[in-house]
């Protein structure tokens, strides 16, 4: 084997370790930042409802209700998602040759945005109940 051939080689193969590492980090972050604006947005409720005297209406109580249960599922999923990432790390070691994928962990990645969106679109609505009704009273 040439010089010029193993130093490639060495190269792709540390391209790869970073690429990976760099994926996995992206996603870890990804994930976390999820998980605080859902966490941040039921707070946002609360402290909305704690602290103000505004008046909820049939419809903002819904819109509400779905879009707190919204985030909070979304939170739900993504401990369900560090919890699968952590098997799924574990696999790796102990079997790194044949370790399996854990099909949970691909499921709930991929539904991990509807709920989210669905909550975002649940608070968009409410906001714009607010205005709808503070401009009729003007």
């Amino acid at each position: 084997m040439s010089k010029d051939k193993f130093c490639k080689q060495n190269k792709d193969y540390e391209l790869y370790k970073a690429s990976l590492t760099a994926f996995f980090q992206n996603e870890l972050e990804h994930d976390k930042s999820l998980l605080s604006i859902s966490i941040a947005a039921i707070g946002f409720y609360i402290a909305l409802f704690s602290t103000s005297n505004i008046k909820v209406d049939n419809i903002s109580c819904i819109v509400i209700l779905i879009a707190v249960s919204s985030y909070a599922f979304t939170i739900l999923i993504i401990l369900l998602i560090f919890y699968y990432n952590k098997k799924q790390i574990l696999e790796i070691i102990s079997n790194p040759t044949n370790a399996k994928d854990i099909e949970m962990l691909d499921f709930w990645d991929k539904f991990k945005y509807f709920p989210f969106i669905f909550g975002c679109l649940a608070s968009v609505i409410y906001f714009l109940n607010i205005m709808i009704s503070k401009i009729g009273e003007a």
